[in-house]
């Protein structure tokens, strides 16, 4: 009876060894998975900020190009603007000098 007392205590010494071997071998793959899935996230993550940045950027240069479009146009029309300006003065300077020398 002793003898099967020691093979029991045996036994449960063997299956106490093997289930620490189980434990150690099951938080390493829990860790390694856990790496694994945060480089996942990670690489994820800057794929999407990467992508945020330039949808971004090119909302930007679309938007410069439109503000560069309208101060083109404000000043073609300001120099329109100024162009009639100086032919009416033009011509009241012309009517002007021929009005002295006329009288």
């Amino acid at each position: 009876m002793a003898k099967e007392a020691i093979e029991a205590i045996r036994r449960a010494e063997l299956a106490a060894v093997q289930a620490e071997k189980d434990a150690y071998k099951k938080r390493d793959e829990i860790i390694e998975r856990a790496e694994r899935d945060a480089e996942s996230i990670i690489s994820s993550s800057i794929s999407s900020a990467d992508k945020k940045a330039k949808e971004d950027m090119e909302k930007a240069k679309e938007k410069g190009a439109v503000l560069v479009q309208e101060a083109v146009l404000r000043a073609e029309n300001e120099i329109k603007r100024l162009e009639e300006e100086i032919k009416e003065k033009e011509q009241s300077a012309i009517d002007l000098i021929v009005s002295d020398i006329v009288e």
